[in-house]
C-alpha cells in the first residue's frame, strides 16, 4: 500500500521522512524515480542523493508521510520535522533534477532511464531551433554611425531594405544604398578627420549659421535690425559695445522665432566624434568573437557575452578533442548536434544550448543572415525548420501513455520544462483533447484547479508550505 501510494508522487513533491536514531521528520523533495521505493531526493541542506523508503535495512528512512495525502501541514505531521529554511526556486530544482538523472547514468538500475535519455537525445537532434539572442543592429537604421561597412555581406543587410525617398516619393534602389554605405565610412573618416584638425580654429566659429537655409521671415526680421544678414553674427557684433550686445541678444530671443534647432546643426560633430570612438574600440578588442556594435553592448552585459564566450571554447574543445568538423555548413550542424547531445545526457540546462548558438552567430555572421537557412536547419524533419510547438508534445505524450510506456511520458513532460514546470500538477487529465469550434490541437493544462488548490492564491499569499 504505500509503495502504491509512493508510485503516484511526482517530481517536486514533498515527503516527510521519519528517521528512529533522531526521532525527527526530515523534509524531502522528490527528483526522479530509480525503481521500486527508491527516489532521488533534495534534503535541506541541499544534498542530493538515492533515498529508500522501503524502511528495510540500514540504508533510508524508517518510515515516510507524504504531504497533500496523509497530512497537508506541517504542524500535523506527528512530530518534530527539520525543514527547508528558505524557499527553493526553480532554477535549483530543475538543476538537482538534471544532477540526480546524471548520477543514474551511473547507476545499476538505469537502463530504463538511459534509454529515456537516448530517446529524448534523438528527439532534441532532430527536432531543434535556432534562436537570436544577440541584437540584430545591421537592421537598425539608429545603430549606422557606429556601424563600420566593411565587405561582409551580414553587414549590409540595412542596405538591401529600400525606403521611400522624401524628396521624389519613390522608392530608393537598393544598389545606389549599396554604394553609399561602402563608401560611408571614407567619408566618415574624412570628417572627423577634419573635425579633429580644425578643433583650434573653433573659437570664434558660430553655433549658427545663417544662410540659403534661412526662410522668408527670417530674412524679414534681418532686415529689421535684430540680427545681422552676415554668416557669423558674433563677428559682425563684435564691433559694437558688449551692453549693446547684451540687449539686443535679449531682444533676439524674445522676438525672433526658434527655426534651426542646435541639434541639427551639432549632429555631424557628435556623429564624427562617436564614429572616432567606435573605430578605436573596434581596433582594441581583440576577442574571439566579433566586437559588439553600441545597441549590443547596451543589449547584452559584458558578463553575459563573457558566458556566451565560455560556451564557445567549451565547444571548440569539445570539436578538437573528438576531431570534428567546424567548417561552416553540414559539418558544422552535425557537430553541433553531437555537441549538445553529450551536454544533454550529463545533465546540463537547455540555455546553454541557447548560448552557443548565439555565440556561433554571432561568430559567423552569414549563419544569422536573413534568408540563409542554416544551423541545424538540414537536421530538422520538414520543410519548416521551427521546433514543434507544444501541442505536438501532448500528443506524443497521449500516445505514449497509451502505449503502455508511462516513464517515458512522465519524462517527455518534465523535459518541456520550459511550459510546465514538474512542480506543476501536470496529470493525465491535464491532457484536453481537440474539440470542435474550441482548438484543433491538443493542449495542456496547468495546475488545474478541481482539487481546490489555488495557484494565484499561492502566489499572491506567498504560502511557505507551497513554494514555486
Amino acid at each position: 500500500e504505500r509503495a502504491a501510494a509512493l508510485s503516484k508522487c511526482i517530481p517536486g513533491q514533498r515527503v516527510a521522512a521519519y528517521f528512529n536514531d533522531d526521532g525527527m521528520y526530515h523534509e524531502r523533495i522528490l527528483l526522479w524515480r530509480s525503481h521500486e521505493m527508491v527516489w532521488g531526493v533534495l534534503t535541506p541542506d541541499l544534498d542530493v542523493y538515492l533515498e529508500d523508503f522501503s524502511g528495510y535495512g540500514e540504508v533510508g528512512c524508517d518510515s515516510f508521510k507524504i504531504k497533500g495525502s496523509d497530512f497537508n501541514y506541517w504542524s500535523r505531521v506527528g512530530g518534530p520535522a527539520y525543514r527547508f529554511s528558505e524557499v527553493v526556486p526553480d532554477e535549483k530544482l530543475k538543476e538537482s533534477i538534471g544532477e540526480i538523472i546524471s548520477q543514474l547514468g551511473d547507476s545499476v538500475h538505469s537502463e530504463r532511464a538511459w534509454q529515456i535519455r537516448q530517446a529524448s537525445a534523438y528527439l532534441l537532434a532532430t527536432n531543434s531551433s535556432a534562436s537570436f539572442r544577440w541584437l540584430p543592429s545591421e537592421l537598425n537604421s539608429s545603430d549606422e554611425p557606429s556601424r563600420l561597412y566593411d565587405s561582409a555581406p551580414s553587414k549590409l543587410l540595412a542596405d538591401q531594405i529600400p525606403r521611400p525617398s522624401h524628396a521624389t516619393g519613390q522608392t530608393e534602389d537598393p544598389a545606389s544604398r549599396r554604394k553609399f554605405g561602402s563608401q560611408s565610412s571614407k567619408a566618415r573618416a574624412k570628417e572627423t578627420a577634419g573635425a579633429s584638425e580644425d578643433t583650434s580654429n573653433q573659437q570664434e566659429k558660430p553655433d549658427f549659421d545663417f544662410g540659403n537655409e534661412c526662410t522668408e521671415k527670417q530674412q524679414a526680421v534681418n532686415q529689421q535690425g535684430f540680427r545681422p544678414q552676415s554668416s557669423s553674427p558674433r563677428a559682425a557684433l563684435a564691433t559694437e559695445p558688449k551692453e549693446a550686445n547684451r540687449d539686443a541678444d535679449r531682444q533676439q530671443l524674445k522676438r525672433q522665432p526658434v527655426s534651426v534647432p542646435r541639434e541639427r546643426v551639432l549632429a555631424p560633430r557628435r556623429r564624427a566624434r562617436r564614429s572616432s570612438t567606435m573605430v578605436t574600440n573596434f581596433f582594441q578588442d581583440n576577442s574571439s568573437l566579433l566586437p559588439a556594435t553600441r545597441l549590443e553592448r547596451q543589449a547584452v552585459s559584458s558578463s553575459t557575452q563573457a558566458s556566451y564566450q565560455a560556451e564557445l571554447e567549451r565547444f571548440m574543445k569539445y570539436a578538437q578533442r573528438h576531431q570534428l568538423d567546424t567548417n561552416l555548413g553540414e559539418a558544422m550542424d552535425n557537430s553541433l548536434v553531437q555537441h549538445m547531445n553529450a551536454l544533454y545526457r550529463q545533465g546540463f540546462q537547455s540555455y546553454h544550448g541557447d548560448r552557443l548558438m548565439a555565440s556561433v552567430m554571432h561568430r559567423h555572421p552569414s549563419c544569422g543572415r536573413l534568408g540563409n537557412v542554416k544551423m541545424l536547419a538540414q537536421t530538422v524533419s520538414g520543410p519548416n525548420p521551427d521546433a514543434y510547438p507544444l501541442a505536438v508534445w501532448c500528443g506524443v505524450v497521449a500516445l505514449l501513455f497509451h502505449w503502455g510506456l508511462v516513464a517515458m511520458a512522465v519524462f517527455v513532460m518534465v523535459a518541456i520544462s520550459s511550459y510546465a514546470r514538474p512542480i506543476f500538477n501536470c496529470k493525465k487529465r491535464s491532457l484536453i483533447k481537440p474539440a470542435s469550434h474550441v482548438t484543433r490541437h491538443w493542449s495542456l493544462l496547468l495546475a488545474p484547479e478541481e482539487d481546490g488548490a489555488k495557484l494565484f492564491a499561492n502566489l499572491v499569499k506567498g504560502d511557505p508550505n507551497e513554494p514555486l
